[in-house]
């Protein structure tokens, strides 16, 4: 694969698409406020009484059980807002990667209407998807968590005749199980970034999508991530020269926190651009593998008829 050049045709794409970049912002800014408030609700019913109260470290749990109602619908409205916004952004995700998939595909220009129909077609799959990833990841922490449990307890048991095993074992053991979570966190991610490519390009169901991306990443595990090192060194390195631009005039007291403020939508713009690239670059990536798109990472090989 000629790195530059399918970096090069990403770059193209990404620029002809500038208007996701507008949506995903708007739509940023709409839930933002939905997440607020799924957070400022409950605390205002919780959190607030428990303050004025005047209540003891030791009256927790008398607190609980005299405010269980309002403790149940401050989390109920929490999970509300919180499911809320998840639909909208499954909704925005649907959008932008079926429109990204017309224009690479078909050249198709932007349309509002058409992005509302993609983000009702494919919404319930992506949430579903990321639902059952967000599960295998609870039971992977769960698991993990429950090792670790165990292995505290074991250096608990031999710390009164061996300090220094104890200490020497729970180290260990703690970074290893660290290493663990860090890879399957990493991996997850990766899985599920194609897994949603997948679910997109193919028009495929959940469970489906993401055999398809086990698939994918077993048979181009090279150019998989290898693709996913280079987004990463992109991101960093435009974060890094952010940061080395605006740090030394937001560290000046009063002038750098409304400096910060003024760039805070320069920051989520960048964040947006960033993200719409690396979307470009799997989708792309997966198109040229499945022999859709030619090698110079920019013309369709799909008869019109078919798309």
């Amino acid at each position: 694969m000629d790195v530059w050049k399918f970096f090069k045709a990403v770059f193209q794409r990404t620029n002809k698409n500038w208007k996701l970049i507008l949506v995903e912002f708007v739509s940023t800014l709409i839930m933002v406020p939905i997440i607020l408030l799924g957070i400022i609700i409950p605390v205002i019913l919780i959190v607030i009484p428990a303050a004025t109260s005047g209540y003891e470290v030791e009256d927790f749990i008398p607190f609980i059980v005299h405010n269980l109602v309002f403790i149940l619908v401050g989390f109920l409205i929490f999970l509300i807002f919180l499911l809320a916004s998840l639909v909208l952004w499954a909704f925005v995700s649907g959008g932008v990667r079926a429109s990204l998939l017309e224009n690479i595909l078909k050249e198709k220009k932007f349309e509002f209407n058409t992005f509302i129909a993609n983000g009702k077609k494919f919404f319930g799959r992506i949430v579903g998807l990321w639902a059952l990833t967000g599960l295998i990841f609870f039971a992977i922490f769960i698991i993990l968590g429950g090792l670790g449990t165990l292995i505290f307890f074991l250096c608990f048991s031999l710390y009164e005749t061996s300090e220094v095993g104890a200490i020497l074992i729970g180290v260990l053991s703690g970074f290893i199980i660290f290493i663990v979570y860090f890879v399957t966190a990493f991996l997850l991610g990766v899985f599920l970034t194609i897994a949603n490519t997948y679910l997109i390009v193919e028009d495929a169901e959940v469970i489906p999508s993401m055999k398809g991306s086990i698939r994918f990443i077993k048979k181009y595990p090279g150019h998989t991530f290898l693709v996913v090192l280079f987004l990463f060194l992109i991101a960093f390195g435009v974060a890094f020269a952010y940061n080395l631009i605006t740090i030394p005039v937001t560290m000046i007291p009063y002038v750098g926190a409304m400096f910060s403020f003024i760039l805070a939508p320069v920051q989520m713009g960048i964040n947006l651009y960033l993200a719409l690239f690396s979307i470009t670059a799997y989708f792309i990536l997966y198109l040229w593998k499945k022999e859709k798109i030619s090698s110079d990472f920019q013309t369709s090989t799909v008869p019109e008829k078919t798309m």
